[in-house]
Parts: structure tokens; C-alpha cells; sequence
């Protein structure tokens, strides 16, 4: 049973996952395979089940157990959290918990999204709405589609789930508790000014366009070190050296901001006028609608931040009007390719009829037989 300070009533409603909160059981029916994942609070790895190979993907604290420990005090907050959020396809899934796991303290006991690493989800199953405080390409985890076999190859249409909860708040913030402020991954996050307001739904909106523009540019969605060099020259403000990894990676990395880029640029556009040296392998401008809807994810007015609400309502059925145009056109695409094989091969067949046809009414070659080698 979970032994936490939570309330009982606040307990989850979950799968029964059998065996899984008894250590030693779970030692005897599950082998370790490898690790998933690795954060500030916790550790994720994959294990299988002896008999069925089914795999789940358990998460403990990174740092041992200890009743003030804060990667602990962490997990406990994350269980508390999915508990909240109940069972959604595009949320990791919470199978069940373990308040005590051998030596390493409380452990999640999720779903494994088989996919891995490389978006858009709406919080309508919970009566609050909530911050995920940490959106960025490594907590967007893929996975295959229901009934899906990799036989088949890399599914088109994957499921995402979002993951790592840890950080979830709710909005606005309940009377009583303290505000929150925005811990998430520098490079993802909104701008200084809005990391250090009370937080606001409007931040995961601005991560998810900066995470978008990392999936499709396959940046660092920062600005560039001669760019943010250039802007504290300008400002006569210091800055490091720019081979300097160490310090770009720690006192600079929260100063770097993230810097719009449009994905319908192209490459030449996005060197001279987006501070892109460079665009991922195989870039291909994205055309003008997709484009469009992405610029409404950077607006600096977190007031006027295109909304979660007006996404879902608006962005998600054109995107699946969109899709579903595309394999249409596939189809017809591949119709139109099959009749255009179907004609070559009529031809092809009319070819030799009229080739047979025309030896038969030829009249008979003379024989040349008997003249070879004779003196004319």
C-alpha cells in the first residue's frame, strides 16, 4: 500500500498490476533490461516479464531513499499528479506504485511507449487545468498505434504520450499555496520575463512552438552563440569565449532564449533572416497554413497566445482533414500509377500483335543457303 502523507481519498483508481508492489517478487518475475532514461529526480529503465516478455518501464529516485530527500519528495509528487490526471492516451500511463521498492524508495510503475524519444493534447479529463511546467522534445515519447504491427515498418500516424508529471501545477494556483514559477528546460521555456511571473498555461503553449520548431528544423531552437555574442557586445554587457563549452552550458544557457524561426523559409531565408547557420539533413520548406498556425505559438504577449482551447477546436480538426486529404491523394496518386502501368503493358501486348500480325503477311525472304564462300 502507498504509505505517503497522501490522502487515502486522493488514491489512484488503476490497473492492478500483479506482483508489482512486492519486491521480491518483482525481482524474481521481471529482468532488467536497460535504461530509458535519466532526469534531476528520477531514473527510468525497461524490465521484462519472464513468462509473458510483456515490458514495463518502472521510475525510482535517483539518490537513495531518504524521508527529506527531494528526488524522492519528487516521485511522490509525480504519483500524486498521474493520480490526478487519470488514464489518457496522450499521457504516459500510471499502471500502478510501490511506496517502497527494495532500497531505491517510492517507484512508478509506467507504461512503455516502445518508440522512444524523436503534440498537442488538451487537460479535458480533469476538472483543473494544468501546467505541465517542462514541455520539450525529451518528455514527447512515441509509441505504436493499437493493433499496429512493426512488421509493417515505422506507422505514419504513431501515438505521442507526454511524459515526466513531476513538475504538473495546477492553474490558477489554488488559495492557499504559494505561486508557482516556471522550472522547466531553459532552451524550451518562455521568455526571462515570464519565467519569473506566476506561471501561466500560456508557457506550455510557447514550449510546444519551440519544441515543434526543434522536431522540424532539427536545431537548438536558442539563438545562435555568435548572434547572443553579438546582442551583448551591442549592450556593451560581458559574454564568453565562443569555444567555451563550459560556461555556454552553465551561467549562459538561461540567457540564451529560445528565437522564432519560420518553417516555411528557405534555407538561404532562414541563414539571413532567422540566425540559422544551417537547417537539419533533408529540410524542405513547410508550405504557408502549418506555418501560419506555428507563429500563433510564439507570440511574446502571453495574453494573446493562441490558446489550448482554440487549438483543439480549430488546429487539430484541419490537421486531421489535412491527413486525411493527403491519403486521398496518396490513393489516387497510387491508382493513377497503377493505370499508367496497365497502359504500358496494352501497349507493350499491341506492339508484338502488330509485329506477329505484320511477319505473317511479309512474303517469304529468299535463301541465301549454299552461297557462302562461292566466286561470283
Amino acid at each position: 500500500m502507498f504509505h505517503s502523507s497522501l490522502p487515502n481519498k486522493a488514491l489512484p483508481n488503476i490497473i492492478n498490476f500483479v506482483d508489482s508492489q512486492c519486491a521480491l517478487k518483482f525481482s524474481k518475475l521481471y529482468t532488467p533490461n536497460n535504461i530509458l532514461g535519466k532526469g534531476p529526480d528520477g531514473l527510468v529503465c525497461s524490465y521484462e516479464h519472464n513468462t509473458s516478455r510483456a515490458v514495463i518501464a518502472p521510475k525510482v529516485p535517483r539518490a537513495p531513499r531518504n524521508a527529506n530527500d527531494d528526488t524522492t519528495a519528487s516521485i511522490l509528487k509525480e504519483i500524486w499528479n498521474l493520480s490526478q490526471l487519470g488514464q489518457h492516451k496522450h499521457i504516459i500511463g500510471m499502471l500502478t506504485y510501490s511506496d517502497y521498492h527494495i532500497s531505491s524508495g517510492p517507484v512508478i510503475f509506467l507504461e512503455l511507449c516502445n518508440l522512444g524519444d524523436p503534440v498537442s493534447h488538451r487537460n479535458n479529463w480533469s476538472q483543473h487545468v494544468l501546467v505541465h511546467n517542462c514541455l520539450k522534445p525529451a518528455n514527447i515519447l512515441v509509441t505504436i498505434p493499437d493493433g499496429y504491427s512493426m512488421k509493417d515498418g515505422i506507422p505514419n500516424e504513431p501515438i505521442f504520450k507526454i511524459v515526466d508529471s513531476a513538475r504538473l501545477v495546477p492553474f490558477p494556483t489554488p488559495d492557499g499555496n504559494a505561486l508557482e514559477r516556471w522550472r522547466g528546460a531553459y532552451e524550451f521555456d518562455p521568455s526571462p520575463k515570464e519565467r519569473e511571473t506566476p506561471i501561466q498555461t500560456s508557457g506550455d503553449i510557447y514550449s510546444l512552438g519551440v519544441t515543434t520548431q526543434w522536431f522540424a528544423l532539427d536545431v537548438d531552437p536558442v539563438q545562435t552563440r555568435e548572434a547572443f555574442r553579438s546582442c551583448q557586445k551591442a549592450r556593451a554587457l560581458n559574454h564568453p569565449g565562443r569555444l567555451d563549452d563550459n560556461a555556454w552550458n552553465s551561467f549562459w544557457r538561461k540567457l540564451r532564449i529560445a528565437v522564432y524561426r519560420s518553417l516555411n523559409a528557405s534555407r538561404t531565408e532562414l541563414k539571413g533572416k532567422f540566425d540559422l547557420s544551417y537547417a537539419g539533413r533533408g529540410y524542405e520548406p513547410y508550405s504557408t497554413p502549418p506555418n501560419i498556425w506555428y507563429q500563433t505559438l510564439w507570440n511574446v504577449d502571453e495574453v494573446k497566445r493562441i490558446t489550448s482551447r482554440t487549438l483543439v477546436e480549430h488546429l487539430v480538426p484541419y490537421n486531421d482533414s489535412s491527413i486525411s486529404t493527403a491519403k486521398e491523394m496518396e490513393r489516387a496518386e497510387e491508382c493513377l500509377e497503377r493505370a499508367r502501368k496497365i497502359r504500358e503493358q496494352l501497349r507493350a501486348k499491341k506492339a508484338v500483335r502488330l509485329v506477329t500480325l505484320h511477319a505473317k503477311v511479309v512474303p517469304k525472304a529468299p535463301s541465301y543457303e549454299g552461297t557462302i564462300g562461292v566466286s561470283l
